[in-house]
């Protein structure tokens, strides 16, 4: 009896870890890319594709960085949503890295000189690194 309640309670602890490492993996840059600028972006533009793609993958930091009174950084809501190809675009209410897309904010997504923006009354910063 003892080995029987052991053994469930194994499966179950085991299960519920494994979903919560499924929900923890982020959001692929292709996904990110598609959520915003549709399915046949990538043939269509390839080659601003491969730059979203850079983009996402290594130009784009999040630093946990406390809120102060007189900062001058641009928070997310004061930027249009990107939404010209899917209306259903919709702002993220709190910020989770892995899951959160650059690409529905009217950021500058290619600038010349480092870019930092504020997640809306959270302390997390967006920094968008430059072209090199």
């Amino acid at each position: 009896m003892r080995f029987n309640l052991t053994l469930i309670f194994c499966v179950f602890v085991g299960s519920f870890s494994l979903n919560a490492q499924a929900t923890l993996q982020p959001t692929e840059p292709s996904a990110k890319i598609e959520e915003v600028y549709g399915t046949n972006y990538q043939q269509q533009n390839p080659g601003i594709y491969a730059q979203l793609q850079d983009l996402l993958q290594r130009r784009v930091e999040y630093l946990n960085y406390p809120i102060e009174a007189d900062e001058k950084f641009p928070k997310l809501s004061e930027l249009p949503l990107r939404n010209k190809n899917n209306r259903n675009i919709t702002r993220d209410q709190r910020f989770n890295q892995l899951t959160f897309n650059p690409l529905k904010y009217g950021i500058d997504l290619f600038p010349q000189t480092k870019k930092v923006y504020r997640f809306d009354n959270e302390p997390y910063l967006i920094v968008i690194l430059p072209v090199k």
